[in-house]
């Protein structure tokens, strides 16, 4: 039996609340599909064609919906006709971000506590080496 060699990830929106129950479950990027992303990321006029047949690929389950209710199919052409760019480039970041981001930190294992009640010697000036 193998280990797979793609994680599969839940995007997070609480940043965007126009995005409020949005749920995409994907796999991980490719390498190749992460630094296609990353080139472009800066970029103020971004064409993500190419990004968006990846993203679509790696997709597991979403509930996006077309202006009918009706759900929208996980196809490149689908996402083309019915997804808003502006939420496409959001999906699309948060997708990056959660492949490429920094964990959440782990719980602090204990609080900030007191100073200690043990007195620290006084600290004297060092003195001068000699010369040997």
């Amino acid at each position: 039996m193998g280990f797979p060699a793609r994680r599969v990830y839940s995007l997070n929106f609480s940043e965007f609340p126009d995005l409020d129950g949005l749920v995409i479950k994907t796999r991980s990027a490719t390498v190749g599909a992460l630094r296609s992303f990353l080139e472009v990321a800066d970029r103020e006029e971004v064409e993500v064609e190419d990004q968006i047949a990846e993203f679509v690929a790696s997709v597991i389950e979403w509930n996006l919906e077309d202006e009918d209710g009706q759900p929208i199919e996980r196809t490149v052409e689908a996402v083309r006709a019915h997804v808003d760019r502006h939420y496409l480039l959001v999906i699309l970041r948060a997708w990056v971000d959660t492949v490429v981001g920094v964990p959440a930190p782990l719980e602090r294992r204990s609080p900030d506590g007191e100073q200690s009640p043990v007195e620290l010697p006084p600290m004297e000036p060092l003195s001068e080496s000699q010369a040997s």
